[in-house]
């Protein structure tokens, strides 16, 4: 058994109770405040790759995949920030996910064709997404704040249809 478990914080196992209690509260505040109230979609989706420009805290600049969805499971409006009855908003409807891997890294222009048809299968909800080095969290809106509207991949994107040719 451990000698530390159980002592109270005024043993010299201090540091290793505080750091228990502080794990155990940002799990707590994370599942009560973090994701657990964002609305959530599994499934397939078909849409056109476009390239959008996202940045860091810092204000650097990554170029990104978007997919503008033609068809798929929509995601549910009843989380933090969306109404749960009515139309959606013009701001929801512009919104196009960003395409990310299992690691939640921004996908990029040349990993995708940009302007294909698509498949992709994943998770869709806001996601913190990061830039390709997986250093610095990534949004749409220089200054902005996080999550942001994604699609997390299982499996890889399947071309469809490639990019149409510019006349």
């Amino acid at each position: 058994m451990t000698p530390c478990l159980g002592t109270p914080i005024r043993s010299p196992c201090k540091s290793l109770n505080k750091a228990r209690g502080t794990g155990l509260l940002g799990l707590i505040l994370f599942l009560v405040g973090g994701c657990a109230d964002y609305p959530h979609a599994r499934g397939e989706w078909r849409g056109r790759t476009e390239a959008i420009r996202v940045y860091d805290l810092k204000g650097n600049a990554y170029e990104a995949i978007a997919l503008h969805i033609v068809s798929g499971p929509p995601l549910p409006r009843n989380g933090r920030g969306f109404r749960t009855n009515g139309p959606p908003s013009a701001r929801e409807r512009a919104t196009d996910p960003l395409l990310l891997r299992r690691d939640d890294r921004i996908l990029q222009p040349g990993e995708v064709p940009i302007g294909a048809v698509v498949r992709v299968r994943g998770d869709m909800s806001h996601f913190n997404s990061s830039d390709p080095k997986n250093v610095w969290l990534v949004t749409r809106i220089q200054g902005g704040s996080f999550p942001e509207k994604a699609i997390r991949l299982r499996g890889d994107v399947k071309v469809i249809e490639p990019p149409r040719e510019s006349e």
